[in-house]
């Protein structure tokens, strides 16, 4: 939460809107602020003007973020985000997750070099790979580690960090190498790697919301 925008602002309402990520704070537009007409927001130094569910702003502040400053991530905000993985549903609530938190620069450099989309890792102060236990749920531990890869996305934005998914399975090839590199027992999956750093760079806030997705009551 950045507390200047706050105070200065005097624009949240509620408890909801002070997980909001540094760069993405409810602003002033056309000479009114405020919630009740959803006037305005500011993302780093620019003024967008768009209208959002200003209740769901921390999800709309969630965007891939690939440019990291190379500061290291705090300690206590890797453990935020393992509890934010942890806090995924999962089915019959088996919990088959295992999460390798890489902050090591020498092996994030050896996972930028193995991903083919992970160049950014070698800048991120954090490495988050998000694997599933088979033995535990052979079904459904690919949408499990979805749900937690999903959290731990949102927490990211929520905490000013950036934040991107990198995918592993069902590319066969590169979950092997990833696997053997970070020691994951055969039994386990590997879903996803999820960058995670300061961020040097900014992108809007923004809703993908389509009405021609929505089928009400029956497609």
């Amino acid at each position: 939460m950045n507390t200047e925008w706050v105070t200065t602002y005097g624009l949240v309402p509620t408890p909801v809107f002070t997980c909001v990520c540094p760069w993405f704070s409810i602003g002033i537009g056309g000479g009114t602020s405020g919630v009740s007409d959803m006037s305005g927001l500011r993302h780093h130094n620019r003024w967008i003007y768009c209208y959002m569910d200003q209740r769901l702003s921390a999800l709309f502040s969630r965007r891939s973020v690939r440019k990291y400053t190379g500061k290291p991530v705090s300690e206590a905000d890797v453990k935020a985000l393992l509890e934010a993985g942890m806090a995924a549903p999962s089915a019959s609530n088996r919990k088959p997750w295992h999460f390798v938190a890489v902050t090591e620069p020498a092996r994030l450099a050896q996972l930028a070099a193995i991903h083919p989309h992970g160049k950014m890792l070698s800048s991120a102060g954090l490495c988050m790979a998000v694997c599933g236990d088979r033995d535990i749920s052979p079904d459904f531990w690919v949408q499990d580690c979805s749900a937690a890869t999903e959290n731990i996305l949102v927490a990211a934005a929520m905490l000013g960090l950036g934040a991107v998914w990198l995918g592993a399975h069902p590319r066969a090839e590169r979950e092997r190498d990833l696997k053997q590199r970070l020691g994951v027992p055969e039994n386990v999956g590997l879903l996803c790697l999820v960058a995670v750093g300061h961020p040097d760079e900014y992108p809007d806030a923004r809703t993908q919301y389509d009405e021609q997705r929505v089928h009400r009551n029956r497609w």
